[in-house]
Formats: structure tokens, C-alpha cells, sequence
């Protein structure tokens, strides 16, 4: 790319739309390789490294924009940089350096909403009451239904004994917006029975300097969550964390202590760190405190702090005394050590170590096969064999061990597998984020990617077809193209059935259906009487050589076969895109080399075609 605009504009757009491999910060890093002053990008990277916890960095980043913005005059028109490093400085606890950058910020228009919120809210934690009130009325003076300025300074007016003029504030907000969390808790009005919204409105009141009443929001909240149906996931992080902090910053330390006591008991399924605020809560718990590692593990490992994360995890396979915790951090030792450090060998190992601990966890065996499959491993079928009743347990576990009884020549128990279940396919492919599945019982309940069921159907009645007579053959091919309804899955409009209908034209002509079997090798050569056109080159497309010959029509074979050869020969000069790998989250697989291996499939098929052609002008 030729300049900085486009790598800012491409970084932002990935952002908005992301895309396999393709990482923002990148573009945005390069720009700044050539331009160490570029703006735009130090602030977008500041801003990501701020949302990873990279504090540091991000401030580095933040004072190099900076100093390209005041490099001509005290005063940017721009104030990004500033608002953010005052935020970021604020959250460090640098009250008097976040105040100048947040007052420089708050001095521009494009940021003055934003920026005068944060300063208030420093001035008020401060108890600087009167300096939060002024800017408070200039947001507001700016932006009369800005919410969070309203109700921070009903907090900052009530702190000064002035309940009258809060009291109408409050009532012009409720007025708005009468669900309003934080100003329902300001009138003494019920709040909804969800620990995350309280967590939410205790953490303003944090951020305003108000640490009782966020102590008394976060009782609440862990109240609520108490009352949960049992199984139901929580949300968030404990909030006794964030109360311990809280303890700690009043110096209550046996509070604080008894507090994390609490959370580490806690039910794990479900959790996860949301805001900033909750991985200041789990870090400030200590190196010990094997459920904040554990949850500090997923965040890490969400925000590409990969060897964080693997510390982490690793410290709570050693240390937890719970069974299940362990399973969990094993589990996610052996995805890192795959696709984060390529090391697959020792991905196996972890997973044998959880399932020693876990044999009957059936989402830990469907990853381990997955791994073992990876792998190249022999023995899956044994292995899925001996834990026959776990399989059984998922549709995933229970499709690869009938793709493999397929393998093996038991194409029948395979067809007995598939009808003796109904199966729950999903959409979107293996590539859904392994984030969505990692944690809520870390699984789908086992349901498997779009298109799967139906592959392994045809390989099976395929297999029976090649091993029976015409007619049931033909029985079997007829199956294979209506496929029964316990599959969960119709096969779509625009799916291949080439190779289907050309061997059931097959087993029609064996039997005497001359009529049929050319309807059938019609429709798999996919012609309309026009010249043939191969829009999309695949599998299938031998079946359609191979029906256009039955058929008679020689030189259209022919025609397609180069055209499929010289396909196959303009594939191997062009690089691999990742659509040539199905991917899976866990254990990403080289696009080339999949493409190589495809390719080299194709050719095999159209060597098989053409001995076939020499044997039969012999």
C-alpha cells in the first residue's frame, strides 16, 4: 500500500469487519514504521493496547501522538490522544497527570462530552466537588440529556447537601429514561434482580468516589446471583473481587480477604472478564488465586496476551484442588500449545492428562479425536469404540465414529449409527469463534458444522452401493440423494450431486433402465444442450467426465477434462486462501497444505480417468 491513509483505513476497516488472519494493529504498526508521528495510528493502537491491559505501551503510544499534535502549538485540534491517555492515567491511579491530559481534552469540542465526564468523575473521587459540578454543567450546558453526566452530579450536588436541585435533576432523568439502572438506585427505586447490571451501577459509583454505596450494589449483585436457578450460567466476574478491592482501598484487609475467599468458591461456568475494571480485580487478587488465573486465562488469551494466558492456565492445572477446574486449564494448555506455539505433540499430552482426570467427559474426548485426527493418529476408531456410551452422548462424536466405521468397511453399523439418531446440525461452519464455545459447558451440545451430516450419509451409502447387487445398489444410491429427515439437514438447491447421480445411472443402465440411467448421467454432466462450462472445478467434476462419456459425447469430456487439468495446474502456481481449509478453531490447519493435498487428489482422479480410457480402447 502506498500510504499511511490506506493502512489506517484497512486497519479500521478490519476492525468493523473481521477477517481470518488478518490482524488491524498490523496496518497500523507499518504506518508507523514509516511515519513514527502518524496519529491516527498511534491512537488506534494505543486504544487496543488499552483494552488489552498493555498499559505501557499504550502510554508510549499516546505521548508519541502527542507530541506530533503539540509540535506546532500547545492546543491540537484533535484531543483523542489526550482523552485517552487522561483515561488510561486516571485508571492507574496518576490523578494529577490524568487531569491535564483529561483538561486538554476536554478544551476541544469533538471530546469535551466524553472528557469532561472522566474529569468529573476524577474530581469527584477526588472530593473536589465544586470542580466536578463546573464541568459537569459545562457537558450538560453542551448535551442537556447526557444520562451519566446527569447522575453524577446528582451524586456531586447531594454530597454538598443540596437535595433540592438533585432531587429535580434526577427526576428529569427518570423522566427520559425511567429504566435507567443507576438513576433507579439514585431514587431508591428496585433495580432488576441481574447481578451484571448491578455490578455496572456499582462500578459508577466506584468511579465517583462513592465506595459505600458500590460495596452495597455489589452485596446485591452477589445476592442475585445466589438466587440463580443451579446450572444457570453467571455472567461477569464474581463481584466479591471487586468488592476485596474496594475493602482494600478503605484499608479493610481481613474484609478484602474474606471477600476473595467468597469468590474463589464461586461457580466458574459461564464466567469470564468483561470490562477493564474486572481484570483490575482479578490481577490486584494475587498470584495464588487460581480462579482469578483462571478467569485472567480466558481474557489473556481473548486479547492476544497468548503467554500470559498460558502462565496463567498453567498455574491452575498445578494448583487448583478442583477436578473440573484442572480438566478446564489442561484443556486450554492443550489448544495453545497447538495453535498458538504449533506444538501439537504437546497439545496430545495435555489433553491425555485431562482425560486421565476426566474419561467421561465426552466434549474433552470429541477434541481430543479432533487433535488425534490433526494428527494423522491411527487407533481412532478403537478409541472411540471403548467409549461407546460417551460418544453416543454428542451428534459430533457419533458422525466421525460412523465416518469411520465407514472407513473400516462397516459401512452397515454405519448406517445403523446415522438412523438411530436424530442429529441437530448447525450453520456457519467449524469457524465459528472458539470464544463462544469455550466456556457455557465449552461446547455446541456436539452439533456439527452445516454439510457434514450429508457427507458422511453419501459415504456411507456409497460404500453400501459398491458393495451390493444393482438392485440395492440402486436402493442405496436413491437414500443417498433423499436423505431421511433423522439427519437434520436438506441438501441444498446448489449442492454437487454429481457423483450420486452418476452412479446410480450406473446401477439403473446395469439393471436395464437404459431411459433412467440417461437421465440420471444428464444430470450429472450438469449439461442443458449448451457447450459445457465449468464455472467451479471440484470433487464432482470427474463424475461429470466420466457421465458426459457414458453419454457418448466424447469431445465435451474432453473439453472439460483439459479445462479441469489446466484448473487444476493455475491452482498450484497461486498461494492458498484460507477457503481452502475448513477451519477449526482449535486446531488450525495450513490452507497450502490442504490445497496441495486437494490438488493432488484432483490429479490422482484424472490419472484413475485416464487409465480407464486406455483400458477401454484396448
Amino acid at each position: 500500500m502506498d500510504s499511511n491513509d490506506e493502512l489506517f483505513l484497512l486497519g479500521r476497516d478490519l476492525e468493523e469487519r473481521p477477517r481470518a488472519a488478518c490482524v488491524p494493529e498490523h496496518y497500523w504498526e507499518e504506518a508507523v514504521w514509516r511515519d513514527p508521528g502518524d496519529v491516527r495510528c498511534l491512537v488506534a493502537l494505543a486504544r487496543t493496547l488499552t483494552d488489552a491491559a498493555r498499559f505501557d505501551e499504550a502510554e508510549r503510544r499516546l505521548r508519541s501522538a502527542i507530541a506530533r499534535l503539540t509540535s506546532r502549538g500547545a492546543r491540537p485540534a484533535d484531543s483523542e490522544a489526550h482523552y485517552r491517555l487522561g483515561v488510561l492515567l486516571a485508571r492507574q491511579g496518576r490523578a494529577d497527570e490524568a487531569d491535564e491530559a483529561l483538561g486538554t481534552a476536554w478544551r476541544t469540542a469533538a471530546w469535551r462530552n466524553p472528557a469532561g465526564v472522566a474529569l468529573a468523575q476524577l474530581h469527584a473521587a477526588g472530593d473536589r466537588p465544586a470542580e466536578a459540578e463546573r464541568v459537569l454543567r459545562e457537558v450538560l450546558a453542551t448535551d442537556a440529556q447526557h444520562a451519566r453526566a446527569t447522575a453524577l452530579l446528582v451524586t456531586v450536588l447531594r454530597r454538598t447537601g443540596r437535595e433540592e436541585e438533585s432531587t429535580a435533576l434526577l427526576r428529569g432523568l427518570l423522566d427520559r429514561d425511567p429504566l435507567d439502572p443507576w438513576a433507579r438506585d439514585l431514587a431508591g427505586r428496585p433495580l432488576p434482580d441481574d447481578a451484571a447490571v448491578l455490578v455496572a451501577v456499582a462500578l459508577e459509583y466506584r468511579a465517583a468516589g462513592l465506595r459505600d454505596d458500590a460495596l452495597r450494589l455489589l452485596t446485591l449483585s452477589v445476592e442475585a446471583e445466589e438466587r440463580l436457578p443451579p446450572g444457570q450460567a453467571r455472567i461477569g466476574v464474581p463481584a466479591q473481587y471487586h468488592a476485596a478491592l474496594l475493602h482494600e482501598c478503605e484499608g479493610r484487609t481481613e474484609q478484602a480477604r474474606a471477600a476473595r475467599r467468597e469468590a474463589r468458591l464461586s461457580p466458574l461456568e459461564g464466567r469470564r472478564a468483561i470490562r477493564l475494571e474486572d481484570v483490575e480485580a482479578l490481577e490486584a487478587a494475587g498470584a495464588d488465586d487460581t480462579t482469578a488465573r483462571f478467569l485472567l486465562g480466558d481474557w489473556y488469551d481473548g486479547k492476544g496476551r497468548i503467554e500470559d494466558a498460558f502462565a496463567a492456565r498453567w498455574f491452575v492445572a498445578a494448583h487448583d484442588a478442583r477436578a473440573r477446574v484442572r480438566v478446564l486449564a489442561l484443556r486450554d494448555l492443550g489448544v495453545a500449545s497447538c495453535a498458538a506455539y504449533g506444538d501439537p505433540e504437546a497439545a496430545l499430552a495435555y489433553f491425555e492428562h485431562a482425560r486421565s482426570i476426566a474419561p467421561g467427559d465426552a466434549q474433552l474426548l470429541a477434541e481430543y479425536d479432533r487433535l488425534r485426527a490433526h494428527l494423522g493418529h491411527e487407533g481412532r476408531l478403537a478409541l472411540l469404540e471403548e467409549n461407546e456410551a460417551v460418544v453416543l452422548e454428542r451428534d459430533d462424536l457419533t458422525l466421525e465414529y460412523a465416518a469411520l466405521l465407514v472407513e473400516a468397511g462397516r459401512a452397515g453399523c454405519a448406517q445403523r449409527l446415522l438412523l438411530g439418531r436424530r442429529f441437530e446440525p448447525r450453520g456457519g461452519g467449524e469457524g465459528r469463534d472458539l470464544e463462544g464455545w469455550v466456556r457455557e459447558g465449552r461446547d455446541l451440545e456436539g452439533r456439527v458444522r452445516e454439510g457434514r451430516v450429508l457427507e458422511v450419509w453419501d459415504a456411507t451409502m456409497l460404500a453400501l452401493a459398491d458393495a451390493s447387487s444393482p438392485t440395492d445398489a440402486l436402493t442405496f444410491l436413491c437414500a443417498a440423494l433423499a436423505p431421511p429427515a433423522c439427519l437434520g439437514e436438506a441438501r441444498p438447491p446448489h449442492a454437487s450431486t454429481a457423483d450420486l447421480l452418476f452412479r446410480r445411472g450406473d446401477a439403473r443402465s446395469r439393471l436395464g433402465d437404459d431411459a433412467g440411467a440417461r437421465d440420471d448421467w444428464d444430470a450429472a454432466a450438469g449439461l442443458t444442450g449448451d457447450a459445457v462450462t465449468a464455472p467451479r472445478f471440484d470433487a464432482q467434476t470427474v463424475s461429470s467426465i466420466r457421465a458426459l462419456q457414458r453419454l457418448g459425447r466424447a469431445a465435451e469430456a474432453a473439453r472439460l477434462t483439459a479445462a479441469f487439468a489446466q484448473w487444476i495446474e493455475e491452482e498450484h502456481r497461486i498461494p492458498a486462501s484460507d477457503d481452502w481449509s475448513r477451519a477449526d478453531p482449535l486446531f488450525p490447519r495450513d490452507p497450502q497444505t490442504d490445497k496441495d493435498a486437494q490438488l493432488a487428489h484432483y490429479r490422482a482422479q484424472l490419472a484413475a480417468l485416464a487409465e480407464d480410457e486406455l483400458r477401454v480402447d484396448r
